[in-house]
């Protein structure tokens, strides 16, 4: 016997997420390692009749996520995660996916990802906007003793591979770095930019031939 299980406006509204991480280890870890389905399970649940589902409309609204790990100089914070999904199937091996997420600092990302389990096959369109680069300060002292850091960067990413033949890769991007400032400990200079604008208009490998 097959059963259809259909959903519609399915909605998740304002979750909360807050990750932490110690070494290799995650605030997590123990519900990973917790038991789990042994081989006669796994066997019964094969013989069991297929069911086909269908979820229209899914929508993740509202969401935060707090990660803090010691290998971070700070805890970083992502606000306002919304993703969306105009329907996944057990009929289609194809998924797409409307992403977007922003920082404290007013920085924005937005982009689709889509995947197609059939073809192997996967694509990602992203767009940062705003960047704020004093925020990676704290990461740069530990390679040298920096003052400051200022400066904004916007960056647009387009990829097209299959993952089952990372030969097979289509790629472009664009980045705008804007205001940069980069002084020493002591306040004097070491790298001032007013505007760096760079394309990488297509980038193609398909090695099979």
């Amino acid at each position: 016997m097959n059963d259809h299980w259909s959903f519609r406006e399915a909605e998740l509204r304002n979750p909360y997420i807050h990750i932490a991480q110690n070494g290799d280890r995650f605030n997590f870890s123990d519900l990973l390692e917790l038991g789990g389905a042994d081989e006669e399970q796994e066997d019964a649940t094969s013989e069991t009749a297929q069911v086909v589902f269908t979820v229209v409309e899914i929508a993740l609204t509202g969401g935060l996520i707090d990660y803090e790990s010691d290998v971070l100089q700070e805890p970083l914070q992502i606000i306002d995660v919304e993703i969306t999904c105009t329907r996944i199937t057990s009929r289609d091996d194809r998924m797409e996916f409307i992403v977007g997420m922003g920082m404290p600092d007013g920085t924005r990302m937005d982009g689709g990802f889509m995947i197609d389990t059939d073809s192997a096959f996967y694509a990602v369109d992203a767009r940062l906007r705003g960047f704020e680069l004093a925020g990676s300060l704290p990461y740069l002292q530990d390679f040298f003793q920096a003052g400051n850091l200022a400066g904004k960067l916007d960056v647009d990413l387009h990829v097209r591979q299959s993952y089952a033949d990372s030969s097979k890769l289509a790629l472009s991007a664009w980045m705008d770095l804007r205001d940069f400032d980069l002084p020493d400990a002591k306040q004097e200079h070491l790298m001032s930019i007013d505007r760096l604008h760079a394309r990488l208009d297509t980038m193609v490998g398909d090695h099979s031939n």
